[in-house]
């Protein structure tokens, strides 16, 4: 079983995930996210609607520390909002694991470390996660809820939870029935009336339904007035604009908007036109179910109609009690937290969750803001627990350089090895082997013992993580936050894998003789070629290639690999390695023969292939094995010119002229010639390379000699090429050729 440790293990990869691991970044508190799914926010990239628009103004659903553009609607749609995650993930450097689904989290009191197990999704491995710190930050809507009705299983039509809706493309003309009156349930409403459904939905209980320039009115107005007092206001102005909405079947709680949100965590129901609709009749509002019989659905009130689809907007549950084996108070068996909002975040030893605050993305931010500033507080106690407030205050005012990895001061810039103080200890040095393979201090009076045992002691509180800051300024190579390493080795990692396929890719289209590129070099243009052809296909189930292409075509990420350039220089890197291999055999064989051919080629250039025979030898038997080395441009055709570029061409291969036993060439009078040829050069230096002309280059010579010199030959060849012309012009004398001449 793999085993990662780290310091603030996350679970869910939603924006709750995202928000928290972005604020113990800044705080370079290294963490990991585990995410069940192949993407960060499946919730928002796979399983929202189209129509979806965040439902609070734009200022109310903000991640810490990254406000939307000031060109962003009030309303951010889906898709923008999607945009605004990437590149959120992408500025924080957020890295999550993803195919984690976690089965089971508890905490080892012995350790006093959280212990998470999760399947790699990818590999099929159980993969176990040890931190000091767990946030479980899968929400409140981690599964979709389809609530128990009589008679369900009977339904004949198609049945679909909210979160695999899309559009109403597929029900066009269709009777459907949306069961639940909240956010979604109005929008999904609303959204198959325009593509043309027959749409009714079903309203169990009182809800409120306002504009949404009424809950931002409220949002506002309650930062300097009472809830009670913002509820009268918002009610009085929705009463204005629609009226009485219980003569259409929408009933109105007892209790204002803004009360119940604090409260139960119900939200108002934002409308989108839904509530226009219902009162000319084209949504009809239902009573709640009572018994399903095939195609036809019994409701409370006794009416009785049929239905096509049923789509159950009935909302999300909590999965924490699936997997969470620890009781330490946070949750209640449903898997929600004990508290309400606002102190609903943090348990004990070390648990917290983040986004059960009913508060939406607004309660998310609060709660990645609080959780992390929470950990920071009790890392820094920690530090102060174990060394003395003067000693820590003095190790403040030093930087470790990343590049050297020595002490220097804050206010100073990074001293280079000229500028090393001659005083230091070198059994001080000698000590702090941790930092880096440069040992040295630019102040001996800085370079104590006491300050080596501060970094030995951060460095044992956080184990194998032996680089870390807290409250301290510690730089990488590019100088940013030391943290982002452990976020570098997981892109190593990650772009290892990109390469790896890219190179299989390469490799399968190479050995089967296919061109790479076509005339364009974008993914899902026409003409793109095999190689982005391949890459396309791959995407389609492999996740790494996934990942990858998401990247491309959601950020335009310019380094891809996928490009005619690295194609080129990896098809060299793999050449040389598959050269160095050919040559590693021929060196073990020691004797070999050497086979040359030139011509011109398209872009008339002479080229010379350069062909290695030479006897490979195993246990029991011997065989004859032939490799090609590669093309070389001749400049100079003559004897001469042939072969001192065959001779460089050997040198650099390693291979000597005096291991050569054979020379193999076609009948070219630069190449046999008997007195200046390039098998009398290279047999004037080893007489042992005996030269052997082209046998099917000298049969061609033979026969075009006959044709020329014997008239009755010439005449047989002249029929047979004439012959061949009056059949093969035309597809039917071609027939009948086949059919009265078997080869």
């Amino acid at each position: 079983m793999m085993k990662h440790e780290t310091v603030v293990l996350i679970v869910g990869a939603g924006p709750a995930g995202l928000a928290t691991s972005a604020c113990l970044n800044l705080l370079s508190i290294p963490n990991l996210i585990l995410e069940r799914d192949d993407c960060y926010a499946s919730l928002w990239q796979k399983k929202a609607y189209d129509c979806l628009s965040l439902h609070l103004a734009k200022n109310f659903c903000e991640l810490p520390h990254m406000p939307f553009p000031a060109s962003a609607p009030t309303f951010v749609p889906k898709y923008m909002f999607v945009q605004y995650l990437h590149k959120y993930v992408t500025r924080f450097n957020v890295d999550p694991l993803y195919n984690r689904n976690v089965e089971s989290a508890w905490y080892d009191r012995v350790t006093k470390r959280w212990v998470v197990k999760a399947q790699n999704g990818v590999s099929g491995f159980v993969e176990e996660y040890v931190g000091e710190f767990l946030v479980v930050a899968t929400g409140e809507n981690s599964e979709g809820y389809i609530p128990s009705v009589n008679g369900l299983d009977s339904f004949t039509g198609s049945i679909i939870h909210s979160s695999e809706y899309e559009n109403g493309k597929k029900f066009g003309y269709k009777n459907v029935l949306v069961v639940g009156a909240g956010n979604s349930g109005m929008e999904i409403a609303y959204d198959l009336f325009n593509w043309g459904a027959q749409t009714s939905i079903v309203v169990r209980s009182p809800v409120h339904v306002l504009p949404k320039e009424l809950v931002q009115l409220g949002m506002y107005l309650l930062k300097y007035f009472s809830f009670s007092f913002v509820d009268k206001i918002v009610l009085m102005f929705s009463k204005l604009l629609y009226g009485d909405l219980c003569k259409y079947g929408i009933q109105r709680p007892t209790r204002g908007p803004f009360y119940l949100k604090r409260e139960t965590g119900r939200s108002a129901v934002i409308d989108v036109g839904t509530v226009s609709r219902i009162k000319t009749g084209d949504i009809e509002v239902m009573k709640s179910i009572e018994e399903i019989k095939g195609d036809q659905i019994k409701f409370s009130n006794g009416q009785e109609k049929r239905f096509d689809a049923i789509v159950f907007a009935t909302g999300f549950k909590t999965n924490v009690r699936k997997w969470f084996k620890h009781d330490g108070g946070l949750f209640n068996e449903k898997g929600m937290p004990h508290l309400k909002s606002p102190n609903h975040w943090k348990g004990v030893d070390g648990l917290y969750c983040a986004g059960f605050s009913s508060a939406g993305l607004f309660g998310i931010s609060n709660d990645a803001k609080n959780i992390a500033n929470d950990i920071s507080q009790i890392v820094k106690k920690n530090l102060h627990s174990s060394f003395s407030g003067s000693e820590l205050e003095r190790s403040h005012n030093f930087l470790i350089h990343g590049i050297s990895g020595r002490f220097c001061h804050r206010n100073s810039p990074p001293f280079n090895s000229n500028e090393l103080s001659t005083s230091s200890s070198p059994n001080l040095q000698k000590k702090i082997s941790i930092l880096s393979p440069e040992q040295a201090f630019s102040n001996s009076k800085i370079a104590t013992q006491r300050l080596n045992a501060i970094q030995q002691g951060l460095t044992i509180y956080y184990e194998k993580l032996r680089i870390i800051k807290v409250d301290y300024l510690i730089l990488s190579p590019a100088n940013q936050p030391i943290s982002s390493i452990e976020h570098f080795k997981k892109e190593r990692d990650y772009w290892k894998q990109v390469l790896l396929r890219i190179i299989v890719v390469m490799n399968s289209l190479a050995k089967h003789n296919l061109a790479f590129c076509g005339s364009n070099e974008k993914l899902y243009k026409k003409g793109n070629g095999n190689f982005l052809g391949v890459i396309e296909m791959l995407e389609k189930f492999e996740p790494v290639i996934k990942e990858h292409v998401r990247w491309i075509t959601s950020e335009g990420l310019h380094v891809h690999y996928l490009g005619h350039l690295i194609q080129n220089e990896l098809i060299f890197f793999l050449a040389e390695e598959i050269k160095k291999e050919l040559i590693k055999k021929i060196k073990e064989a020691k004797y070999c023969s050497v086979i040359l051919d030139y011509t011109p080629e398209s872009s008339h250039k002479e080229q010379m292939t350069i062909i290695v025979r030479y006897l490979k030898l195993s246990y029991n038997f011997v065989t004859i094995e032939e490799s090609f080395l590669g093309f070389l441009n001749v400049d100079d055709t003559s004897e001469k010119g042939l072969f001192d570029i065959t001779l460089e061409v050997l040198k650099s291969l390693g291979l000597q002229i005096d291991d050569m036993c054979g020379q193999d060439y076609d009948n070219g009078a630069n190449m046999k010639g008997k007195h200046q040829g390039v098998q009398k050069i290279f047999l004037d230096i080893n007489p042992r390379a005996l030269y052997t002309p082209c046998d099917f280059h000298s049969l061609n010579l033979t026969l075009c000699d006959m044709a020329n010199n014997c008239v009755k030959g010439k005449n047989f060849f002249g029929f047979i090429q004439r012959i061949y012309t009056i059949f093969a012009n035309s597809t039917k004398r071609w027939e009948i050729l086949k059919d009265n001449v078997k080869a």
